[in-house]
């Protein structure tokens, strides 16, 4: 997550549903909008990154270039920082090790990573996010169900080898996160979580957490949002505090409705209203397999949806990728629509 302010305000004279081109300052400093999209292409060893410019990109796109990583290794998240270097994290297959890799910007073929942060073998790190200053914010999730335990590291700029974090968030006051489907984390350093929340015995629904810069050891989220009637998945946040998840209806039957619901920086609790929605394009899917969400330093909204088409007969799952402009409101048109190759919808980052 790398959007500098709020959306409403980045862009305004942008046609909604083209992509804003235009950049914004922030105390002197000028941002340009997201030019690539990296998207982790999975089921083959190596696994690779691939590139897809987005003005070019649409339909069935082939990447213009790729990012090999190590064989034996399988990727489970990715991300980049202010300064382009890209993150991606996973785990060797034997001798299991979770790593991250951190590789500088622009790096195509078989690039060597800078630094290499090795995490806890136990631990299954789900998602992962950097702040401006550098910080990397890694979400674990430690033992299955019914009681794991979520928690968010944080990580040194410098982080490299078996590194210790600067402090752990435990995701267990409050409400006890069961499950966890998205972080980010914005420029003051607040920390938002999705997932699966427990808030009293046998009472489980997905929500959105938000933590303080300062959350340490079991913290008790300064907000808790809970909507009603489907489920959210993925995670993104602006600077003035709005929150952007992708909600799925309960029930939800073929056409598949998927939407982006933005709620506002005082929003709270289970009555909570989203102040905009963008529908998704409409898909012919059973299931959805995954789903994530991104901002670029100029407001442009990005969303994957990962979607099976048949539960019964085994269907490779397909990804759909698009961009909206900061503009963007209930039935704008994506100025961005594409499908990446051998992907899954979570594993996507965008610079």
């Amino acid at each position: 997550m790398k959007s500098i302010i709020r959306r409403s305000v980045v862009a305004l004279g942008i046609t909604a549903g083209a992509l804003s081109v235009v950049s914004c300052s922030d105390p002197g400093t000028t941002y340009l909008p997201a030019s690539t999209v990296y998207v982790i292409a999975t089921g083959s060893d190596p696994e690779v990154v691939q590139f897809y410019p987005i003005a070019s990109s649409s339909g069935a796109a082939t990447p213009a270039s790729t990012l090999t990583l190590p064989s034996g290794y399988e990727a489970a998240s990715i991300t980049t920082d202010v300064h382009g270097q890209i993150y991606v994290g996973g785990n060797y297959v034997s001798p299991f090790q979770w790593a991250i890799f951190v590789y500088p910007a622009n790096s195509t073929g078989s690039a060597t990573p800078t630094r290499t942060i090795l995490l806890s073998a136990t631990s299954l790190a789900t998602d992962m996010a950097v702040d401006a200053s550098g910080l990397l914010y890694v979400a674990t999730q430690v033992g299955g169900s019914p009681s794991p335990v979520v928690s968010v590291n944080v990580y040194p700029a410098t982080a490299s080898g078996a590194a210790t974090p600067l402090r752990t968030i435990q995701v267990t006051t409050g409400a006890l996160m069961t499950g966890m489907t998205g972080l980010a984390v914005d420029d003051a350093g607040d920390v938002y979580l999705s997932g699966t929340f427990t808030t009293a015995p046998s009472v489980s629904s997905t929500g959105l957490a938000v933590f303080s810069p300062t959350a340490s050891g079991a913290a008790t989220p300064t907000r808790l949002i809970l909507p009603s009637g489907g489920n959210v998945t993925g995670i993104a946040a602006d600077n003035a505090g709005d929150i952007y998840t992708e909600f799925i209806p309960t029930g939800t039957t073929v056409p598949t409705t998927i939407a982006v619901e933005e709620f506002g920086p005082t929003a709270n609790g289970s009555t909570a209203t989203p102040v905009n929605t963008i529908n998704l394009p409409t898909q012919s899917a059973v299931e959805v397999s995954g789903a994530a969400l991104q901002l670029d330093r100029t407001g442009n909204l990005f969303a994957s949806v990962g979607l099976v088409f048949s539960l019964s007969v085994p269907v490779a799952p397909i990804c759909y990728i698009y961009g909206y402009t900061p503009l963007a409101t209930t039935n704008s048109v994506p100025g961005l629509s594409f499908t990446p190759v051998g992907a899954i919808g979570q594993f996507f980052a965008v610079n």
